[in-house]
């Protein structure tokens, strides 16, 4: 999965030559699903865990490039082609 756009290998290999309008479309309101409930559109470089208790805390945190509004009106614009 893309951590950019949140698509799948598959569907961005497909995307240029093989997808439709539709397919494409649904392969971007598929990709609303991946993305994370707590993701904001920033980034997080460095961050750290201060207090060394080797829990899982996050050491690099990336909210995606894309939000999932932006996901669903780029679906939306390619479902109006077909």
């Amino acid at each position: 999965m893309c951590i950019g756009c949140y698509r799948e290998a598959y569907e961005i290999a497909s995307w240029g030559t093989h997808f439709t309008a539709r397919e494409r479309s649904w392969a971007l309101y598929d990709a609303t699903d991946r993305v994370p409930q707590t993701t904001t559109s920033s980034t997080t470089f460095g961050t750290t865990d201060d207090d060394d208790d080797d829990d899982d805390d996050p050491k690099f945190v990336f909210g995606g490039s894309i939000t999932r509004e932006e996901l669903l009106r780029q679906a939306r614009a390619w479902e109006s082609m077909q």
